[in-house]
C-alpha cells in the first residue's frame, strides 16, 4: 500500500483517480505540506501495511503564491496560516514563485525522505507541471467546492457527485490539521461552500460536530458549510 501527500488544487482530481488502484491512500492540504499533516501520517503508518510515500507537489500553486505574496510582497495572512505555511519557507532565498514551487518541492521531499528512513518505507517525490490558470481572477471560486474527507481507497469520482473539476479536495484524518488549509480556500480561492464527508452514521457524527466547531471560526463567516454522508 502506498501513502501520497499532495495538494487540494482540483487539477490533480484526475490525476490522482488515474493512478488510484485502491491500494493507495491519499493525504492533502495546501501546498502538500508534510509538516501539516505529522499525526495524519504517522498515524496511517501505525494502523497500515505502507510501503512507499510518496509526495507530489505541483506548478502554478495556490498555496505557494499564498507564501509568496507574504514573505515578498509582505501581504498579511493570519497567524495560523503564517506558522502552518508561510513560515517555514522564511530562511530561504526566492524572487519569484516558480523558485518557491522548487524550494517546496525540495522541503517537502526531505521531509518525507526523514520519515521514510525512520519507519524503513520507500518514498518519491515529484513536482508535477499542470496547465496554469489564474487562481487569483475575479470568477475564481464561482461554483467551485471545498470537500473535506479523511483519507480514502475510493477513487474521488465515487465519492464526490458532480464535476470533478470544481472540487478542491482536503483529506486528513484530524479537522485541527487542515484548519488553516480551509482558509485558505476561503480567504484567498473565494471558496464559499465548504462539504464534509462521512463514510457511515458513526463517522458522520463526528464529522457534523467538527463542521459546528469549524463554523465558529471568523474566516468562515463568508461560507456555506453542509455534511455529506456516503
Amino acid at each position: 500500500m502506498k501513502l501520497v501527500i499532495t495538494c487540494m488544487d482540483r487539477r490533480l482530481n484526475g490525476y490522482v483517480d488515474e493512478h488510484n488502484d485502491g491500494s493507495m491512500l491519499v493525504l492533502r492540504n495546501a501546498g502538500a505540506n508534510v509538516r501539516g499533516l505529522l499525526e495524519s501520517i504517522n498515524s496511517i503508518l501505525n494502523e497500515k501495511n505502507i510501503k512507499s510515500i510518496e509526495v507530489l507537489t505541483h506548478t502554478d500553486c495556490g498555496a505557494m503564491k499564498v507564501a509568496f505574496s507574504s514573505l515578498h510582497d509582505g501581504e498579511k495572512v493570519s497567524d495560523a496560516v503564517s506558522a502552518n505555511l508561510v513560515k517555514q519557507f522564511s530562511n530561504n532565498d526566492f524572487t519569484s514563485r516558480e523558485e518557491l514551487e522548487k524550494i517546496n518541492e525540495k522541503m517537502q521531499e526531505e521531509a518525507v525522505r526523514k520519515i521514510a528512513e525512520e519507519r524503513g518505507v520507500q518514498y518519491k517525490s515529484e513536482l508535477l507541471d499542470i496547465p496554469k490558470t489564474d487562481l487569483h481572477n475575479d470568477e475564481h471560486g464561482q461554483g467551485h467546492k471545498l470537500f473535506v474527507m479523511k483519507p480514502t481507497h475510493k477513487k474521488y469520482a465515487e465519492v464526490i457527485k458532480g464535476n470533478l473539476s470544481n472540487a478542491y479536495i482536503v483529506e486528513a484524518m484530524k479537522i485541527d490539521e487542515v484548519v488553516s488549509d480551509i482558509e485558505i480556500a476561503v480567504k484567498s480561492l473565494g471558496i464559499k461552500d465548504i462539504i464534509f464527508v462521512a463514510e457511515g452514521a458513526s463517522e458522520y457524527r463526528q464529522v457534523s460536530t467538527d463542521a459546528n466547531r469549524l463554523s465558529m471560526e471568523p474566516f468562515m463567516k463568508v461560507a456555506n458549510i453542509s455534511s455529506l454522508k456516503l
